[in-house]
């Protein structure tokens, strides 16, 4: 893994435990897909 995808999956864990309703739609979404 490079360095720009751990950062963007630490910035994305950020965002879902601020965000949880936001992440949960993503989820579905990605599900769906």
């Amino acid at each position: 893994m490079n360095e720009q995808a751990i950062v963007a999956k630490y910035e994305n864990g950020i965002l879902s435990l601020a965000i949880p309703e936001k992440n949960q739609k993503r989820i579905k979404i990605k599900k769906s897909l």
